[in-house]
């Protein structure tokens, strides 16, 4: 996934967001999860679009805190 995100998929938000997502469900690589979740909502992509913060994205992030055992967070 991390090497798909430096090509042409990393261009799109929602692909961040699905391996993010994965780790979380998957409870591995949870630290870079939580990055490419903040990058969801806040950053730039490859300078091509802006992150994007809706219900969504938020969950996925929400997910990732979760999984790390920052449930005050996740619920934040």
């Amino acid at each position: 996934m991390r090497e798909d995100l430096l090509s042409w998929p990393g261009f799109n938000y929602q692909n961040w967001q699905n391996a993010a997502q994965f780790c979380a469900d998957n409870k591995t690589n949870l630290e870079e999860a939580l990055v490419w979740a903040d990058k969801v909502i806040h950053e730039p992509f490859r300078g091509a679009t802006i992150g994007v913060a809706n219900f969504s994205t938020m969950s996925t992030k929400a997910s990732v805190l979760d999984a790390m055992g920052g449930s005050s967070e996740a619920d934040a």
